[in-house]
């Protein structure tokens, strides 16, 4: 799943991410974040995740496996409240410095929460704070969600 969400980031008439560590660490976390929006993670979707480290030719102080635990660890912290996880939004969204990694990391979100093609409730709110946290503009926020949707054939 991840490693086709990847794969499917960038597009033809988009330019590879260029990145440093923070950067890609920021971008997991948005990912893991995104992922326990419904209150789980399945053992497919963390089988999947070392994909995404590998397109990110992870090179952090910790290695990937305590990298993904502390991460799990931010997200669960931050999921006890709204205000909580808009802090931790706006601080994944200042690790990341332009418009349009954030947008890219959004999309990626979006492929996580419409991958079950059963988004709920919580993923709705979330990534709503996701638009907000990251200055996403409405009518781009509306284009990435619908071509998410469309890959995933929900509308």
């Amino acid at each position: 799943m991840f490693g086709r969400m990847f794969s499917k980031l960038l597009k033809k008439d988009q330019k590879p991410l260029v990145l440093e560590q923070p950067q890609r660490e920021a971008i997991i976390d948005t990912l893991v974040f995104a992922m326990m929006a419904d209150g789980e993670m399945t053992p497919e979707e963390r089988d999947e995740l070392d994909g995404a480290f590998d397109k990110l030719e992870w090179g952090g102080e910790f290695d990937r496996e305590t990298f993904l635990d502390e991460s799990i660890a931010r997200a669960m912290d931050a999921t006890g409240s709204k205000e909580r996880a808009a802090t931790y939004i706006a601080d994944i969204g200042a690790r990341l410095p332009d418009l349009p990694t954030r947008e890219r990391a959004y999309e990626l979100a979006a492929r996580i929460v419409c991958s079950d093609r059963d988004v709920a409730e919580a993923e709705r709110g979330l990534m709503s704070m996701f638009i907000r946290q990251f200055q996403i503009p409405e009518a781009r926020a509306v284009e990435i969600s619908a071509s998410v949707h469309k890959d995933f054939e929900l509308i």
